[in-house]
């Protein structure tokens, strides 16, 4: 018997929707209108009746048209939503039915719609031919069944039935014929719209129009249905609250418990209705059994009064998670890029340079990724066991793929040949009534043999293969490798053709000519008589040179990737059809039946530089020995040797007369200064007095201080001989022009800037130049960064590989000076310093000093010198670095009264923006800075009368808003107690004291953000059409009702806070109680914080 309307609508499972008298339910239908220049065509989609909680008799929908261009058309999807009692659903369901449109079925049954609305569905209606299809149980989502429709909603199962559009293609058919892009467009706003997956599991619920019932939720989308474990895993207990399902006084309660996929426990429970409306039963587990569970199922059948069987009422299915892997990759300094010239070739110029370019040309300097398990198979081992030998099976006997591998003729049994023409045959005969398209720059006799005698009556066969122009270009063109070495490739083609001319008169075969060049790939590509894709494969080699020199290797083309090809493949026809026939190109018919490896690096001696010309003349003066002078190379080391002063590698020179001996000879007029210099900087490299002081050296020789100075400008403005494709370790670039404001901002500790020994662009003359400038002549060495970071290539880095190079050595230098003690004429000359970066590591150690109690008053003391607002920037800074350390209250104490004694007697508003921003730490947010910035700085100011609420509670407030508009807009904003929960409680406190004035203006900023969540949550299966903006909603509501308690209790008399606050707080609890505390409670543990901090205060 053929099921009707009115069988769906008498059905006893959907009475909630028809025969429950005022019961509030929801009608949505998507619309796609597709417009051309002629006309606008309306659509239905899809569309779903449901129980609701609120009935107004209106129809609702976005308030703008946004059409979007596909293909040649403009398309939009308009969701409209009808608000409906359920007294009125029949009657509505029979006239849409029946072909009235939204304007008749409106002004018949008596419901609103307004005039720009009716203007824009008024006229839609289900025109179409429609069945109906009979009721079935649908399994909860979250049960991940692999075929077939399941429900809507992740935790409950759904009784479903449908008004069924018979001809469903005719939705996705355009003047194109069925048209992909018109498919994608509707699938992505469709899945957008619902949370659904229109492209694979719910694509059967285009066209119709779906009668819903969740026998284990209540109108609000709250959970019927409670499942738990009891003492460890021995216990399951089951409580289903039977407000969905009326009539019925017994239960069967049937436990399945699935260890691997397969069935480990099954038991059935007998459950009466009791006097309330909730039926409970528990299940013992045998010992053990708990712990390997897999997966549970349950299926609970009601018996009526007099009946001889059960109904199935609900079927609900869940996985555990027995087994969490994390990976992760570490992130840190940026690294250097290779540049791929052959990519920047092909980009747009607003690509190049872009992040996404940059990603891919990122050097990969090793395994920086890390990753754990969780959990495990220890009770139920064999899982482990069992699942490794199918993957062992799956690997070493796979199941048969489409795929194929033939080898060469000359390696093989001498059938790789013949099995390739058996797959042609069967390809051919797989698809015999369809169109087969192939692409074949050689195309030549041995195809045209195969094809022609596979080839089906009907099917149609359209070959493309290249062929020379037909007139001589004007252009005179060298060969490619992708020519055609064949001439008289074609002519041997059509001399085949004509030979086969008796047979080809029963098929429908073409050959059509492209240019050369034209072709490069082997496609063999299948199409449905609508023209839409059905398999593709990819071909090695061309059919005549199969297996010949080379391996054939038949690839199939998955679907997505697919439909590319096709589009590439209709593309370059298109071109070659209607490009210019300057040069005889066009496409032309020939036949118709019907009418690194990295080099090795190379191996260098530790003592090269006794090679160099000056080094016997530099050690001579040096050890005091003449008989060194002159002498280089083998005859050097040689001499040495015999000294005793070079052992194998290892040179042993004395320390005097040493360095003070050579300095006198380096003078910036001498032309082998330099050369002397270099040869002196390699000894104390490689003997053991290169760290000596050079503080007093430098100060008895300003001549020599001079030429330091000189040699490293010339080493800045070295030509740098650093390739672009080259990876060299720095300090990142845009540090040396970085504002001192984002260092302190930053997360930056000079610790990071510590490097082992030299960069690998600098010379060991650099190096020591940096060394001694830095102990002798601190101010000299950061006039000369100063200079020089000024005119760094923001883009190109390679170019300053020397530059930066140096740069970096300096504030390593400086970084280890820090650590080690660094002088005060060091810091003084690094705190005048212009240059945002120097300037930042002399305040680097002065927060170092700050932290011994001694010097903390020192630090304070040279800040003074500072302008005011400065000093007052430094002095937070340092504060919220001395606040994470512990131990270190008394030069917190300290820095905070200086701070105050700083501060203005009376901080207006503009005061207190500062001060806070000033202390708030690198993560920028406030609760990263408590408990200490309120309690420890702003609250003894609020008790002295120096700084009022006022100036505090916007602050507070608009931190809080930041973190509701973030967890609205689906961001990453965790509560947490200590941070997001301190802040709140802080604003609750400033809002409770502020003016009735300001109160109210920060009700008003609520009760909008509480609009925006309870539009989100109030939506039918709000839940299952993006549960993460669902959940935040629903935080955001919990969140600011936790809020409006704290804000009360912090009032001393209720009387003074505003009515919107009342309003405020009970709506936001309406909204956030739609998930009961419980749940609230087990839902995780930011979801619990929530709670708690709601709990804290009572009002």
């Amino acid at each position: 018997m053929t099921t009707t309307l009115t069988n769906l609508i008498g059905d006893t499972r959907f009475w909630r929707l028809f025969v429950t008298p005022r019961r509030a339910c929801a009608l949505q239908i998507w619309i796609a209108q597709i417009q051309t220049d002629e006309r606008q065509e309306n659509r239905f989609v899809y569309g779903r009746l449901l129980p609701y909680s609120f009935s107004s008799g209106e129809w609702n929908a976005a308030s703008d048209d946004k059409f979007e261009t596909v293909g040649d058309f403009r398309v939009q999807v308009i969701r409209a939503t009808l608000y409906i009692g359920s007294d009125q659903t029949s009657e509505l369901l029979g006239k849409l039915v029946k072909g009235d449109d939204i304007r008749e079925v409106s002004n018949s049954l008596g419901l609103k719609i307004s005039d720009s609305l009716a203007r824009r569905i008024g006229a839609f209606s289900l025109n179409d031919s429609y069945v109906y299809r009979p009721t079935v149980l649908l399994l909860n989502r979250d049960a991940h069944e692999r075929v077939g429709l399941q429900s809507p909603h992740g935790s409950a199962s759904a009784f479903s039935a449908a008004i069924t559009t018979v001809d469903k293609e005719r939705l996705f058919t355009t003047a194109r014929g069925l048209d992909p892009e018109l498919v994608r467009f509707m699938v992505h706003r469709l899945n957008a719209d619902t949370g659904l997956d229109f492209a694979a599991l719910d694509a059967t619920r285009f066209g119709d129009l779906e009668l819903l019932v969740f026998p284990t939720l209540d109108d609000h989308e709250r959970e019927l249905l409670d499942v738990s474990w009891l003492d460890g895993y021995k216990t399951l207990a089951v409580k289903l609250n039977l407000m969905q399902l009326p009539g019925f006084s017994k239960f069967f309660v049937h436990a399945r418990i699935m260890n691997d996929e397969q069935r480990a426990f099954s038991s059935i429970a007998s459950v009466s209705k009791g006097a309330t409306n909730v039926i409970e039963c528990s299940f013992e587990l045998p010992v053990g059994l708990g712990n390997i569970a897999d997966a549970l199922e349950l299926e609970i059948h009601g018996m009526k009064d007099g009946d001889a069987a059960a109904t199935l009422c609900c079927n609900w299915k869940t996985y555990y998670f027995r087994e969490i892997s994390i990976s992760g990759h570490a992130v840190g300094y940026s690294s250097a890029e290779v540049k791929l010239g052959w990519l920047d070739k092909a980009l747009k110029k607003t690509l190049r340079g872009s992040a996404r370019v940059k990603a891919v040309q990122t050097v990969n300097r090793g395994d920086l990724g890390y990753s754990s398990t969780v959990g495990g198979r220890q009770p139920d081992p064999w899982v482990t066991a069992n699942r490794k030998v199918s993957d062992l099976l799956g690997i070493l006997h796979p199941p048969k793929s489409e795929a194929r591998f033939f080898g060469r003729l000359s390696e093989g049994e001498g059938t790789e040949r013949l099995q390739f023409a058996e797959w042609i045959k069967q390809q051919f005969a797989k698809y015999r009534d369809h169109q087969i398209i192939y692409f074949d720059p050689y195309f030549e006799t041995a195809g045209i043999g195969l094809f022609v005698a596979n080839a089906s009556d009907n099917g149609e066969y359209v070959i493309f293969t290249t062929v020379s122009p037909t007139k001589p270009s004007a252009q005179t063109q060298s060969p490619s490798s992708g020519d055609d070495l064949d001439p008289s490739r074609v002519d041997n083609l059509l001399a085949s053709c004509k030979q086969l001319q008796g047979l080809m008169q029963r098929i429908n075969l073409k050959i059509l000519g492209v240019k050369p060049g034209a072709l490069h790939d082997r496609y063999l590509l299948v199409a449905d008589g609508r023209g839409l894709p059905v398999t593709g494969f990819n071909l090695s080699n061309s059919i005549q040179k199969a297996n010949e020199d080379h391996p054939l290797l038949i690839t199939p083309i998955p679907m997505d990737a697919l439909h590319e090809v096709f589009n590439y493949a209709t593309r370059l026809i298109s071109r070659a059809a209607n490009r210019p026939n300057s040069d005889g190109e066009e496409m032309e018919p020939i036949f118709d039946s019907k009418h690194l490896d990295r080099p090795a690096r190379k191996r260098s001696e530790r003592l090269d530089f006794l090679g160099w010309d000056l080094a016997g003349t530099v050690l001579s003066s040096w050890t005091g020995d003449g008989s060194l002078f002159g002498l280089n190379g083998e005859g050097l080391r040689a001499r040495l040797a015999e000294l005793e002063l070079l052992d194998g590698e290892s040179l042993r020179v004395p320390e005097t007369p040493g360095t003070q001996a050579c300095v006198h000879l380096l003078n910036p007029s001498e032309d082998t200064s330099q050369d002397r210099w270099e040869v002196v900087a390699e000894i104390l490299a490689h003997a053991t007095h290169g760290d000596s002081r050079w503080d007093v050296a430098g100060a008895e020789n300003s001549a020599f201080i001079d030429f330091l100075e000189g040699s490293l400008n010339h080493a800045f403005l070295r030509i740098n001989d650093v390739a672009p494709d080259t990876s060299f370790a720095v300090i990142q670039p845009n540090l040396f022009q970085q504002d001192l404001e984002l260092f302190l901002r930053g997360s930056y500790s000079h610790e990071h800037f510590h490097y082992g020994i030299k960069y690998q662009a600098l010379t060991w003359a650099d190096v020591y130049a940096i060394k001694i400038l830095w102990s002798a002549a601190p101010e000299k060495l950061v006039k000369l960064s100063e200079r020089h970071a000024a005119t760094l290539d923001t883009e190109a880095h390679h170019r300053d590989a020397i530059k930066l190079s140096l740069l970096s050595q300096i504030i390593g230098e400086v970084s280890l000076a820090i650590v080690f003690g660094i002088a005060d004429e060091q810091r003084e000359s690094l705190l005048r310093s212009t240059n945002g970066f120097l300037k930042w590591m002399g305040l680097a150690s002065l927060r170092e000093a700050a932290n011994n109690s001694i010097e903390a008053k020192q630090v304070v003391a040279r800040l003074a010198s500072f302008d005011r607002q400065a000093s007052i920037r430094i002095m937070c800074w340092l504060l919220s670095r001395l606040a994470r350390n512990q131990g270190n209250d008394e030069s917190f104490d300290i820095v905070r009264q200086a701070l105050y004694n700083t501060l203005p007697a009376k901080l207006d508003k503009s005061d207190a923006v500062f001060l806070v921003d000033s202390l708030r730490s690198h993560m920028r947010e406030l609760g990263w800075s408590e408990p200490w910035l309120f309690s420890e700085v702003i609250a003894p100011l609020l008790e002295e009368g120096r700084i009022s609420t006022e100036e505090l509670s916007g602050i507070w407030m608009n931190e809080l808003f930041l973190y509701l508009d973030g967890k609205l807009l689906g961001e990453t904003v965790i509560f947490d107690r200590s941070r997001e929960g301190r802040v709140t409680e802080i604003a609750a406190f400033l809002f409770a004291r502020s003016s009735l004035g300001d109160q109210s203006k920060t009700t008003d900023v609520l009760l909008k953000t509480l609009k925006k969540a309870r539009a989100n949550v109030q939506q039918p299966l709000a839940s299952t059409m993006n549960w993460n903006k669902w959940d935040c909603s629903l935080m955001v509501a919990m969140w600011i009702y936790a809020f409006c308690r704290h804000a009360k209790h912090h009032t001393e008399e209720s009387a003074k806070l505003p009515s919107q606050l009342i309003d405020l707080c009970l709506s936001s609890r309406d909204v956030a109680m739609i998930r009961t505390l419980t749940e609230w409670r087990c839902n995780g543990a930011e979801r619990g914080a929530l709670v708690s901090f709601l709990e804290e205060v009572e009002i």
